[in-house]
């Protein structure tokens, strides 16, 4: 599958866009993957800032582990740009952070110990994304 093309002030603007419709004082799940949103498009922003990329195609050229990136894996794109793990270890092989995103969409998401850690993570990652974006 191809992946749509989207410029570093794009995917500012989705991860500002995002975050806001994140919030909510009745959290359920499409807050929660607004925020998986928020913290990808974040995430991939932040990285093409450090590496002088204007968009999402630099990632043929620009130093990932492979042609998109580390696609949903966020776990993998905090590793790349150094962001401290905050207590988070992505060692749960059933329910990965990878697949957050798609546990969300398909009404699969529990509030487990592993989950609720995820959230925390991203919560985590939000605050520090904010900071720099």
């Amino acid at each position: 599958m191809a992946e749509v093309t989207s410029t570093l002030t794009q995917l500012v603007k989705a991860f500002k866009t995002h975050y806001k419709y994140s919030v909510s004082t009745k959290e359920e799940m499409s807050h929660i993957l607004l925020l998986f949103y928020a913290v990808e498009c974040g995430l991939k922003a932040k990285y093409l800032k450090e590496f002088n990329g204007t968009s999402t195609a630099d990632f043929e050229t620009l130093p990932v582990l492979k042609k998109y990136g580390h696609g949903h894996n966020l776990w993998q794109w905090a590793v790349e740009l150094k962001i401290p793990n905050m207590g988070f270890k992505n060692d749960d092989k059933n329910r990965p952070i990878s697949q957050m995103h798609e546990r969300l969409r398909y009404g699969s998401y529990n509030e487990t110990t592993v989950e609720n850690v995820q959230k925390k993570f991203l919560k985590d990652i939000m605050v520090l994304l904010k900071k720099e974006l």
